[in-house]
């Protein structure tokens, strides 16, 4: 997980009127245009037009990134946008990169275009941040965002104003104990290290969670997802439990989390990044199982991996489900909600950037209905985590996050030292129940 400075909310405005058709900016001769062979960079607040003559494959701070299909592209290894803070580190980074084979192949306001293996070349993470630079993994398909149908908006909007008796009771079924029990399982494997290998702590934690997730009822399957291109390791089988909808079975509700996690030296036992969110999607799961209650819509609960590697899991599944006609409803995804700062009050921070707004505000209302007189909601500008995957192929998404803001304030991120002592157990149970709340909401209780 990492946070960037800003959000780039008017280009995102009009994708989303654009409704997943392929745009391309009015040719000109503009400044704020430039070709590298099959691919452009433009700025994001230039008008773009309906055509079918570029792709988009990815809304950035600094640019938005299209790819012209009439031209014949040579193979790229992998796409990399690095934004920096600050303006005096661009040319220093770009003289690194390049000495290192690297290719720049934009450089626009405070960011670079890179192609190559970025994270094992510059040490960068594969989807984070490092010092003052935000390294964002982009899409190698075509980036189709779209918004919320209306009559969804106004259906889930309703509901989030309304207090749910059902709604209430399941959730309180969940306790701090619980919430702490899983977490310190989740802990007991040392490292889920993405690329930890066969039998690593990220194995034997998947086995597990795919296990308990069984007992709850799910219908379970592992996802065995190639990483592609020059990513060669193996990554752990992701996992998908799924409860069938009892009357709307094709309308589907992605709960999700990155259980897989990274470190600049190993161990990498991830405890809020990311084995915070991955507790309260098996929370969950473990109340709707204990409660014995039915859900209108099918609930898929996934547990993704290679997500610090560049979205590489969730980035699979979104494309299938995509190429598969997935009417999926909502997709919610719980990214670090363990730690906050000593004396500051809990918040949910809810994602704005790579996020559908109206999902945004439906989650923002169903917070203050359910929990408003128990933490404050804020946001941040988030990108590179899983809900943009979902974004990226025009499924309403958004996420939350555990401090407002523009950057990860966690003293232990990628760290080795991120363990579960360094855990607000009350507000993985709070930030976990606002959560909670909206799955349940877009899942619609019988």
């Amino acid at each position: 997980m990492v946070l960037v400075s800003r959000c780039l909310s008017s280009l995102a405005l009009l994708l989303a009127g654009a409704e997943g058709a392929r745009i391309q900016r009015k040719r000109g001769g503009s400044a704020e245009e430039e070709r590298h062979g099959a691919w452009w960079a433009t700025s994001a607040a230039e008008s773009v037009a309906q055509s079918s003559g570029l792709e988009l494959h990815g809304v950035f701070r600094d640019l938005a990134l299209w790819k012209d299909e009439s031209m014949a592209a040579r193979p790229t290894s992998s796409l990399w946008v690095l934004e920096f803070e600050h303006e005096d580190e661009i040319a220093k980074e770009q003289a690194h990169v390049e000495a290192l084979g690297l290719e720049v192949m934009f450089r626009r306001g405070k960011s670079l275009v890179v192609d190559g293996d970025v994270p094992k070349k510059l040490g960068y993470d594969g989807c984070g941040s490092s010092g003052n630079v935000t390294v964002v993994p982009v899409s190698e398909f075509e980036v189709t965002p779209s918004a919320m149908p209306r009559f969804d908006v106004e259906k889930y909007t309703k509901m989030a104003q309304t207090r749910d008796e059902r709604n209430v009771a399941l959730r309180e079924r969940s306790s701090r104990g619980s919430v702490r029990i899983t977490s310190e399982m989740l802990d007991s494997f040392k490292d889920r290290y993405s690329y930890g290998g066969e039998g690593s702590g990220l194995d034997q934690a998947a086995d597990w969670a795919a296990k308990e997730l069984a007992k709850f009822g799910f219908a379970v399957e592992r996802d065995d997802f190639a990483p592609g291109s020059w990513r060669q390791r193996r990554i752990t089988p992701q996992i998908v439990a799924e409860l069938r909808g009892t009357e709307n079975p094709d309308k589907i509700v992605v709960v999700g989390a990155h259980l897989d996690s990274t470190s600049r030296g190993r161990p990498s036992p991830g405890a809020d990044d990311n084995g915070s969110g991955s507790t309260v999607i098996l929370e969950l799961a473990r109340l709707i199982s204990e409660g014995k209650v039915s859900l209108k819509n099918t609930l898929r609960l996934c547990l993704f991996t290679g997500e610090e590697q560049g979205l590489l899991g969730s980035r699979a599944l979104a494309r299938k489900w995509k190429s598969q006609g997935a009417d999926i409803v909502a997709m919610l995804n719980a990214d670090m909600v363990g730690w906050k700062r000593d004396g500051a009050p809990i918040t949910l921070a809810l994602m704005t950037r790579n996020a559908d707004r109206d999902m945004v505000n439906i989650v923002r209302a169903a917070t203050e209905t359910y929990l408003g007189d128990k933490l404050q909601v804020g946001t941040t500008s988030g990108c590179c985590s899983d809900q943009q995957s979902f974004y990226e192929q025009g499924f309403p998404a958004m996420g939350i996050f555990e401090t407002p803001g523009s950057r990860v304030l966690y003293p232990h991120y990628h760290k080795s030292t991120d363990q579960t002592k360094e855990l607000d157990y009350e507000q993985i149970e709070l930030l976990g129940q606002a959560y909670m709340a909206s799955a349940l909401l877009f899942a619609e209780l019988v």
